[in-house]
């Protein structure tokens, strides 16, 4: 069965190489401008792509029953708690986020966003940029879209993991 699809999906390819390969060029140029991005902001706000990774995680889980712990956070990011107690130094010293004592073990802390701290996601106007742009996709637009860049996402992370 396995073998049946991807011979389907190849026939499909060669069946519609134009497309093909304008989704191809489009997904690359999509690549290049988030390289840019990433790059823009490091020089810009002075957070490393994983910096702004673990900010994110931390303030989207500091509005959770469970704050996100620097274990959690090594374990989403998939680095090494040395790694994480260098990444949580610096954000503290940046003053982005603070630590506190769990409520509940007193051998982890906690890992919370600063009043004032945002979303390094949000700052620049590129989510309000992106949402607009939703907005304006039909709802089976949307739905392929979706689909399409999760088929993509997980062809990225296989070739990561290659």
């Amino acid at each position: 069965m396995q073998r049946e699809q991807s011979t389907s999906r190849r026939r499909h390819v060669e069946d519609h190489p134009g497309r093909t390969d304008e989704v191809v060029r489009a997904v690359d140029a999509l690549r290049r401008a988030e390289a840019h991005l990433v790059r823009r902001r490091q020089v810009g706000v002075g957070l490393s792509d994983i910096d702004r990774t673990a900010l994110r995680v931390i303030i989207e889980q500091s509005t959770d029953a469970a704050p996100a712990t620097p274990t959690d956070l090594a374990r989403h990011l998939g680095i090494s708690t040395a790694s994480i107690t260098a990444l949580v130094d610096r954000l503290v010293r940046d003053g982005l986020i603070e630590t506190r004592p769990h409520p509940v073990d007193r051998r982890k802390k906690t890992l919370s966003p600063t009043v004032g701290t945002r979303n390094p996601d949000e700052v620049g106007g590129l989510a309000a940029a992106i949402r607009e742009v939703a907005a304006d996709l039909s709802d089976t637009e949307a739905q392929l879209l979706i689909g399409a860049l999760a088929r993509i996402t997980r062809a990225v992370d296989h070739e990561e993991s290659a």
